[in-house]
């Protein structure tokens, strides 16, 4: 996968409540890690959060598609990385790359490609903004 030219890196240390009984990560806690970090790439990019944003200029961004590719297991207590960038723009969507590394050797444990639509408030596809 490209990278583009701005990609977002974003801290990340794994807690107790992120994982199994065995400490490593329940595989849906990735998306949940992956969820925050473009939720603050988008905040980088304005001084409003993410919420005012999008009631201020009328659009949502919704999740339409993610592929992911669980690579290695990330366990409790590591402290990772997660780098976002947007690898394509069409006028009403956006497709991230992301990847969780581990932030000591940047090793890649997971990766995901995520589709996001621009939406009205009333649910219907807009342009971006």
């Amino acid at each position: 996968m490209s990278q583009s030219p701005i990609t977002h890196q974003w801290p990340l240390r794994i807690y107790y409540e992120d994982t199994d009984a065995g400490g490593v990560v329940y595989h849906a806690n990735y998306l949940k890690f992956f969820e925050r970090a473009r939720t603050e790439y988008f905040a980088s990019w304005y001084e409003e959060d993410l919420f005012e944003f999008q009631t201020r200029l009328n659009c949502q961004f919704a999740v339409k598609t993610v592929s992911i590719d669980y690579i290695k297991s990330a366990l409790l207590g590591q402290h990772c990385i997660v780098e976002t960038s947007i690898i394509k723009q069409t006028p009403a969507r956006l497709f991230f790359e992301q990847v969780l590394k581990l932030k000591a050797t940047d090793v890649v444990l997971c990766q995901a490609t995520v589709q996001v639509v621009c939406l009205t408030a009333q649910g219907k596809p807009r342009r971006l903004p």
